[in-house]
């Protein structure tokens, strides 16, 4: 009696254990030998098994197997950790045996396809809909089979993933999951999308290769300011900013330093580079990286280039329109007295106002999450009245002018705050931290083409998840001093 009572107890053990795994197939697509499946699991209780094998009467089969993450079912079952479920894409040669047969074995538990929900469909364009653009398939038989079933945009899709970054299509698929809609929006990304998204990015920082540097003429040894610019995607703006700094002899003193972030563009950004110098005789160095490190990283890696006292970031599309105006930026910043960062006022090319410093505002939306806003954004120039130099809460990433050694004291930009949006406010925030303060000037005015020096990744509304992404990051660094600073 009590071996039987051990029995029961076992067994019901088991069924609770077994309950705690889950496996579904959504998808099901078999056709010319081929058998193409797609669904996920879930371990409740612990990291899943990341191996499924199929069977058949006959044996285990030969299948390729192809797993990604599955935020969706991460939330839905509020599991602790992402890694406790995933997607899978499977692909098999099947010629005789019924599906019905096929079994699934996933943690020593069986799976009979007879026992299970699917939808069979005729094409596997259907099947890899679920399955994310990073996700790089080398199966030799589904050319064929996408051809066959007319899977033009999938195919095109899947050639075309390989020319994207890999890390940017998981972040992409991981916020095409998120409900923006949601009441709780906020706390999921507080919650799962940002330790999901920083995971991503913080191992795509420990992987970063190397970068070189290449000197254009005979820069100054004793320069008193390094102007540092990344470079993404348009590079054309270096001749135009080059054009203007080579007239002002102002800008004589001066270490120049071009990071590029685009690894594809290394060639002819160096032959352009050189063609330039050549041009206008105007000495500066060309930062090459071997990887897209976004806004914060290639400004970090710059100043490891720099050699001057003095750092100014400075966008590729922000363009002086009169001379002198480095050395009066100079002179203001040297009249404050504690740890700062100067902004400059930026402009339109009709005279409106682009930035004259931001401050944090409630998102629309979700006002949990305070933007970095500009209040005189599209005002006339000449309709604001303001000091010669004033204080603000923030400025924009786009112009800042700060000492070399404060920027290393705060460890420089925050590359957590991905492909751009609040590292900038994130650097102000260091700074004011450490009990200094921000200021912007009025008498210093350049042109800001905004944004057109970007190549944005991809369409759809991912960028802006990213950005509240951003923005909720930030805010669960710097709440309490936001609110101190706002309510100055």
């Amino acid at each position: 009696m009590k071996f039987g009572l051990l029995i029961k107890i076992k067994n019901r053990i088991k069924l609770l254990f077994q309950k705690d795994r889950i496996i579904c197939v959504d998808y099901l697509c078999h056709q010319n030998g081929k058998l193409v499946m797609s669904g996920w699991v879930v371990n409740k209780s612990r990291p899943a098994d990341p191996n499924i094998d199929l069977y058949s009467d006959s044996g285990k089969l030969n299948a390729d197997l192809y797993s990604f993450e599955r935020i969706d079912v991460f939330q839905k079952y509020q599991l602790v950790q992402s890694d406790y479920c995933f997607g899978f894409f499977l692909t098999v040669s099947v010629d005789s045996e019924p599906l019905n047969d096929l079994t699934l074995v996933w943690e020593g538990r069986k799976f009979t396809l007879a026992k299970m929900r699917y939808e069979e469909v005729a094409s596997v364009a259907k099947v890899l809909s679920q399955v994310p653009v990073s996700v790089e398939i080398k199966n030799s038989g589904l050319p064929t089979l996408l051809q066959q079933s007319k899977g033009n945009a999938v195919s095109s899709f899947t050639q075309n993933s390989k020319n994207k970054d890999k890390d940017i299509q998981k972040i992409t698929d991981i916020l095409n999951h998120v409900n923006s809609d949601s009441p709780n929006f906020v706390n999921q990304l507080e919650k799962n999308t940002i330790p999901l998204i920083h995971k991503i990015w913080k191992k795509r920082i420990a992987n970063y290769s190397g970068a070189r540097v290449i000197k254009f003429g005979d820069i100054n040894a004793v320069a008193r300011v390094s102007i540092i610019v990344p470079l993404y995607g348009r590079y054309d703006f270096m001749q135009h900013q080059i054009a203007h700094f080579s007239g002002d002899k102002d800008m004589s003193g001066v270490e120049l330093v071009y990071v590029l972030d685009d690894p594809s563009l290394i060639q002819e950004v160096t032959v352009s580079a050189g063609g330039l110098f050549k041009t206008f005789k105007y000495p500066f160095k060309l930062v090459l990286s071997e990887n897209n490190r976004g806004f914060s990283g290639a400004n970090n890696l710059g100043v490891e280039y720099c050699s001057s006292p003095l750092v100014l970031f400075l966008n590729s599309d922000v363009i002086p329109f009169s001379s002198g105006w480095l050395s009066e930026f100079i002179d203001q910043y040297e009249r404050i007295k504690v740890p700062t960062i100067l902004g400059a006022t930026l402009l339109y090319e009709d005279q409106t106002i682009q930035h004259m410093g931001m401050h944090f505002q409630p998102e629309d939306r979700h006002s949990e999450i305070r933007m970095n806003h500009h209040p005189y954004k599209g005002l006339h120039f000449d309709l604001v009245d303001k000091d010669d130099m004033f204080s603000v809460q923030a400025v924009t990433g786009a112009c800042m002018l700060m000492a070399k050694s404060l920027f290393e004291q705060v460890r420089g930009f925050d590359e957590m705050h991905i492909l751009g949006d609040f590292e900038d406010s994130d650097l102000c925030l260091k700074v004011v931290d450490l009990g200094g303060e921000i200021f912007c000037s009025n008498k210093v005015k350049l042109y800001h083409l905004e944004r057109l020096s970007q190549n944005l990744v991809a369409k759809g509304d991912w960028k802006w998840k990213l950005s509240m992404t951003n923005g909720a990051y930030q805010e669960s660094k710097w709440r309490s001093l936001i609110d101190k600073v706002v309510s100055r």
